[in-house]
């Protein structure tokens, strides 16, 4: 019996620490890959990137920026300061 017993238990920690480090392995993964993220942001160019996904702004009370809409062509640029309504008059 106790031999049962032992082996039921032995393999209920087995399975838990085989589910402890494989959750223990994804946290250090994404933990490795924002480090490096964040060490090679020039190379990146993560500052010139911003989140637009509403759900995320709302998760962290941000108002969405109404920044205008411009565009560079090869020696000028085309930017948009007024509504699409005005441009409908």
């Amino acid at each position: 019996m106790k031999d049962r017993k032992k082996k039921q238990l032995l393999g209920i920690l087995y399975k838990a620490h085989r589910y402890i480090g494989l959750a223990t392995a994804g946290i250090i993964i994404a933990v490795a890959v924002t480090g490096v993220m964040i060490n090679h942001t020039d190379q990146l160019r993560l500052a010139h990137r911003f989140v637009d996904s509403e759900s995320i702004l709302d998760w962290y009370g941000i108002q969405a920026s109404d920044h205008p809409l411009a565009f560079r062509t090869a020696h000028h640029w085309i930017s948009s300061s007024f509504s699409i309504t005005e441009l409908c008059r």
